[in-house]
Formats: C-alpha cells, structure tokens, sequence
C-alpha cells in the first residue's frame, strides 16, 4: 500500500485506520492536529514499516522516534491499529529518541489484540526513552490476558517526563490458569507536573497462581496525582495464590489527593496479602480515600499493622472498607490509627476499619479522634471487630472536646468473640456533645464463651438530645455474665428516646439508671411500648424528691419506674491513710464501686447490689463524717473547698465522732460533693543523747534537719497545716463515688 506521509497542517493520504484513541475519529481530524506525526495502521508491522521502524529476529520492535518524524516535530502518535496484525508476534516494544521529540501518545489497545474471545499478548518489556516530557498511554494499550502465563515483566518510563497518564487497564494482566508476572515498576524519578493512573491501569488478576508485583517507586514530588479505581489492584480469583505488593509510599507535591475504588485492595482468599506499609505525603489539605482503596482479604494474616494521617489535613474522607480487613484462617493486623492533631471534616463510612479474623483475636486497640470536627458520623460497621477463636481488642473510644453532634450508625462499634473476650470498656463523650445518635447494635457487645467489658456509660453535661436505637449498647453472654451496671444521664435534656433493649443485657446485669438532675430531667422521653430498653430490675437514681414517679412526676408514658433520690460525697486526700472510727453497717464500709441502698424504709423489696441493706448515719440528706489515720501525720478534718497555696479558705469540718452532738452531722447541700482531707505531720521523737543523727548531730536536736525542718521539708515542731488533695483517690458512696441517702423529714424539733 502507498502511502504519503506529512507534517503539520496538512492533508494526511492513504491512512487505512478507523479510528484514532482520545477522541480523533477520523483521518480529517488529523488535520487539525498541529505539530503531530501518526503511525497509522499497520505502520509498525513488516511489509507496510514507516520509516525509523525496525523488527528483531526474536520479535522486538523498535521505535526511532525521531527517524519516524523526520526532525520536522516533536510529537508522534501511535494510532490503535498501527499493530494490529503482528502484535501477537512481539516480544518486546523499544522507543528511542535521538532527537527532539517530547510528547508520545499510545493509541487504545495499540498493543494488545483479541483472538477468539481471549487477548494474548507475548511482550516481556516495554521502554520509553529519555527526551520525552508528555507521554499518554491509551485504554488497554499493552493489556495482557491469558489462559496460561502472562509475560510482561518490566515497564521503563525515563525520568525527563513531567506529564505521564496512563489510561483504563493500559498495563493490566488477567491471568486465566497462572501467574501473572509484571515484579517492579518505577515511575520517573524526578519531580512531575501531573501523573494519572486510570482504572486498573496496573491491576493484576489471578487464578490459581500469584500477583507479581512487590514494589512501586513513585516520583519524590507531583503537582498533581490522580490515583483511579483498582490501579495496583491484586486478586486472585480461584486457588491458591498471594497478593505481593508490601509497601505504598506516595509522593509529596500535591495538597488533594484521591485514592480510587479498590485502588491498592489485596484479594488473597486462599493465600496471603503482602501490604505492610501505607505513607502519605505531607502538605496535603485535602485526602480522600474511596471505598475499598486498601481492603485487605486473606487466609493467612494480614500485615498492614498502622496507618498515619498527615499532620495539616483539613479535609479527610474515609470510604467504604477502605482499611478494612479480613482473614479467614488468620488474625486482622491493623494495631494503630493516627488521625491528624486538627481536621475540620472527618467522614467515616461503612467498614472502614472493620476487621474480621476468623482464628484469631483482632488488633486495633484504641481510637481517638481529632479535634477540630464539630460534627462526626460514623458508618455502619466502620470500627467492627469479629473474632472467632480469640477476642477482640478495641477497649478505648475517645471522641473529641468540642464535637457538638454524633452519630453512630449500624453496628459502627459492633463487637463479637464467638470464643473470646470483647475488649471495649473506656468511652468517652465529651463535655459540651449536644446532639447523639447511636444506631441499632452501634455498641453492641456479643460473646459465647467469652466475656463482654463496658461495665458503664455516662452521657456529659449539655447534652440535649439523644436517640438509642434497638439494641444500641446491648450485651450478650451464653456462658457467664454481663458487666454492664450503670448508665448515667445529665440533667436538663431536651429529648431522650429509647427503643426496645437499647440498654438490655442478656443475662440481664444493669443496676442503675441514673439521672444527674434535682428537677425533671428531661422534657420529652420516648419508650418502646412492647419491649423493655433496661432490665426490669434497674434502680432509676435522681438528685431529686425520693419516691417520685416517672410515670406520673416525669410524664413518662407506659413506664412506672419509682426515682431514688441520693447525693454523692468523694473523699480524696488520703495519700495511704485510711478511714477510722466508721459507723458498723454504714456505707462508708462499701467499696467505691459498690452502692449503698436507702434503709428499710424505703419501698424497695430487696438491695440489688450489697449483702444487706446497710444502716446509713444521716438525717435530712446528712452524713456523720469519719476521721481518718496515717502514719506519721495527724488527721485535722475535712476542708469543703479545694485548698490553694497550702491553705484552707474555710472551716475545716471535724469528723463527727469529734463534734459536741450528733446533730452537727454534715448536711450534703448539693447533689454532688468533695471533702479533702487535711493533715498535721507528727513531732519526730529526739534522738537518745549522744547518738548521732541522719545529719551528723549529736546534740539531741532535730538531727539531720537545719533550721528545725525534717528531711521531706514538713514541719516537725506543729508547723503550718498540710493539704494533700489528690486526683480522687476516693471513699465512695454510690457508684464510682457515691451513695444515695433517703431524704428524710426534719423531726419537730428539728436536726
């Protein structure tokens, strides 16, 4: 066939191709194309070779790029068919570039070709030479798909591109019965303006055999990196075989970057994955992870052990599985997360974290948010945790100061250990947190043979609405019991709503159901009308009147819970001493998690948490104090305010075996209050005569103390008060603190 070849703007005769890649359709469209050399169709096969193209005896072609222009440009297009008859024959695709050439465009599966419904392609290496700034390498160019090996194992890009995109399944091996075989890929080493990886560009598919490929070096810097679904994707589909890519280090330049659909996900169901190592640049503002942009799934164990968010994200999006993990056979191995200090919009998906290890325990032990979110969702399952043969491992939540609204959808903190422990028992709302949702089974703990952790949850002050839906912290265990035993409301809500078992446990074990509040605490309250939401069994605590109703005093329609009024009283500074001179029975005995009960008096058929119900020493919301001992001190009563600068700013009270009459018991005026214990260090004995001392004194003095001063700097001579306040080391009456008294009436002759 003649053909006649020009450059520029002009008419281009006796092209036999079709159609051209990125949209040139016909040989008029050409035309427009200015400074552009095109290798039609055929052109790079024998018999019908342009010039600067040459074959090898063992089917490498070559490319002389600049022979093939002429010197007359700088840019050369590869049309779609410029091999179609002898790709099958190619082992190897060589461009070279003596000369001024900068931009090369690889025409829509210019390379790969379609034989009785499968592709098969025998190219082992593909190279592109240094001169070229802009390189597009079009859809399925150099895709390669068989029934048995695949062959590609090497890609050269040269380190003077700046431009690089690599379009849809360009490089792509689907290996129908083996291995595929493409083990290293290095993009140019130099700082580029923009690379672009288009869906599954670099995939590779298995069927009983393995993904080859262990290591990616991108560039040190892009301006611009786009990342498209199932880029560096492995899987293997049937059989045995592993995932090998163990590490990703993206490259810094860029302040937005995507992570397509399955971008980096590992497929190994019968073998293992190899990902251990995830590094994203700094300086990014924007970081969007798509769903399952790193999924993890294998037999054996995962590796992927922590990921770290760059400081100075101001946006980070998390998709759909994007981290999550599961092993069949093995354990999940994600120990760690670390957001960012600030980000002002965090979304979380569905099964973004999940982790599922099907003979194992899981790893992540604690999340803690960022600061700087206002509003957070949580999607459903996204922090999941499935063990089977071991336990799960998330015991800590921390949500942020300054989180205004939360949601936490289905099973977002779902935990189950068929034959092990669930961990979580730390959650941590924060002061200020308005508005929350929590889904159904949103922390829902699950266990057969194990035991369940969350032995109680407390809801912060300002809390103003919350919704807990079915089964919302529900607690089961088949052999043993549940620990749950309070949940703890503030005051002043403007709406509460329940649905059925939202705080059950099955065995139940919730013993408390309080409300931090002396009025109504809540305006508006919403009960399932079938089912419970708490054990039938709870006491419901108030700061307010003893034996109100939440039926008639609470308007709280279809549930007659009778209120138990009580105060809380924490004594802190004990430093090691210990309590003395305490009433027999009273509820100063209790240990701080136990809760002390209102005496015979009041309705309550039986106490639910101690032997028997103590005798409690109060009168009209009244308690008789008691003393305290400790080595080498003296014990000078209880300080009502928090001492500062080693001084008491008020009366310090006496404990009540010291008072003149048991009317003087202390009045608990507040529904919460904290006592600190006040101490005088004892007068060190002297010395026998002519003994020397610590100091080398033999005089009988303070030996070994200038100026009159013991050894610790404390007075030894009656000097100046100590205060010793502690972060609550507490006696406690009621729970973790606390006990409620019955208020009482004043007799007529008053206290």
């Amino acid at each position: 066939m003649f053909q006649k070849f020009f450059v520029g703007k002009v008419a281009v005769l006796g092209l036999a191709f079709a159609v051209l890649p990125f949209g040139v359709a016909s040989a008029e469209a050409v035309e427009s194309r200015a400074a552009s050399f095109t290798l039609g169709s055929e052109q790079l096969c024998p018999g019908a070779t342009a010039p600067g193209v040459s074959h090898g005896a063992s089917g490498q072609l070559v490319v002389d790029l600049t022979a093939v222009a002429g010197g007359l440009t700088d840019s050369v297009v590869v049309a779609s068919d410029a091999a179609r008859s002898c790709v099958n024959d190619l082992t190897s695709v060589s461009f070279t570039n003596p000369g001024p050439v900068r931009s090369l465009e690889i025409g829509a599966e210019a390379f790969s070709r379609n034989v009785a419904g499968e592709l098969n392609n025998q190219i082992t290496g593909v190279s592109f030479p240094e001169g070229l700034e802009t390189l597009n390498i079009g859809s399925y160019a150099f895709l390669q798909s068989d029934s048995g090996m695949n062959h590609l194992e090497s890609v050269v890009f040269p380190n003077s591109l700046t431009t690089l995109k690599v379009g849809d399944w360009a490089f792509s091996q689907e290996n129908l019965n083996g291995a595929n075989s493409l083990t290293e890929l290095t993009f140019p080493q130099t700082d580029m303006l923009k690379l672009e990886l288009g869906t599954a560009s670099f995939r590779q598919r298995a069927t009983n055999g393995s993904n080859t490929l262990e290591r990616v070096n991108f560039p040190g810097t892009v301006a611009s990196l786009r990342i498209n679904d199932s880029a560096f994707q492995q899987s293997v589909e049937a059989g045995a075989g592993d995932a090998r890519l163990a590490e990703v280090i993206l490259p810094t330049g860029s302040e937005s970057l995507e992570i397509g659909y399955y971008s980096f996900a590992q497929f190994a169901p019968e073998g293992a994955t190899a990902l251990s190592r995830v590094s994203f640049p700094s300086g990014l503002k924007q970081l969007k992870l798509w769903n399952s942009a790193f999924y993890l799934v294998s037999s054996a164990s995962t590796r992927l052990e922590s990921i770290e968010f760059p400081d100075g994200l101001d946006s980070l999006s998390i998709g759909y599985g994007a981290l999550a993990q599961s092993s069949r056979d093995g354990e999940a191995s994600l120990k760690s997360i670390d957001f960012p200090d600030r980000v002002s919009s965090l979304e979380i998906a569905g099964s973004a974290f999940s982790q599922k290890s099907g003979n194992g325990s899981t790893a992540l032990t604690s999340v803690e948010f960022p600061l700087g979110i206002h509003n957070l969702t949580i999607g459903n399952y996204a922090f999941q945790q499935n063990a089977r043969n071991g336990s799960t491992s998330l015991a800590s939540v921390v949500f942020p100061e300054g989180l205004k609204q939360l949601e936490v959808n289905y099973g977002g903190f779902y935990q189950e250990a068929t034959f092990g422990d669930n961990a979580l028992r730390e959650l941590e709302f924060p002061a200020g947190l308005e508005s929350l949702h929590v889904h159904t089974s949103g922390f829902q703990q699950s266990s057969i043979a194990g035991s369940n952790s969350l032995a109680a949850v407390s809801f912060p002050e300002g809390l103003k609405n919350a919704t807990f839906d079915s089964n919302a912290f529900y607690q089961a265990v088949t052999l043993g019991e549940n620990p749950m035993k309070t949940v703890s409301f503030p005051g002043g809500m403007d709406t509460l709503s329940f649905d059925r078992y939202a705080f059950f446990q099955s065995p139940t074990s919730l013993e408390v159901v309080e409300f931090r509040s002396t009025e109504t605490p809540v305006a508006a309250i919403s009960v399932p009308d079938e089912y419970p939401f708490v054990p039938a069994a709870a006491t419901w605590l108030w700061y307010g009147e003893d034996g109100a109703d939440t039926a008639t005093d609470w308007s709280m329609p279809g549930e007659e819970h009778e209120l138990v009024g009580y105060r809380k009283l924490a004594l802190t500074g004990l430093e090691g001493g210990t309590l003395s001179d305490v009433q027999p029975g009273s509820a100063f005995n209790a240990q701080a998690e136990s809760f002390a009960y209102p005496s015979t008096e009041n309705t309550f058929a039986a106490p639910r948490v101690l032997a028997e119900i103590p005798e409690l020493p109060y009168e009209h919301w009244a308690v008789d104090l008691p003393a305290a001992e400790r080595d080498g001190f003296t014990f000078e009563g209880w300080c009502p305010v928090a001492p500062e600068g080693g001084e008491c700013s008020e009366e310090l009270i006496p404990a009540s075996a010291d008072r003149t009459s048991r009317a003087a018991a202390f009045e608990l005026l507040s529904p919460t209050t904290t006592l600190h214990a006040v101490w005088l260090a004892a007068e060190q004995p002297d010395p026998k005569p002519g003994t020397q001392g610590p100091g080398g004194s033999t005089d009988g003095g303070n030996a070994g103390a200038p100026g009159g001063q013991a050894q610790d700097g404390l007075s030894t001579t009656g000097g100046p008060t100590l205060f010793l306040t502690l972060g609550l080391a507490t006696l406690a009456i009621a729970a973790g603190a606390g006990a409620m008294l019955r208020r009482r009436k004043r007799s007529p002759q008053g206290a």
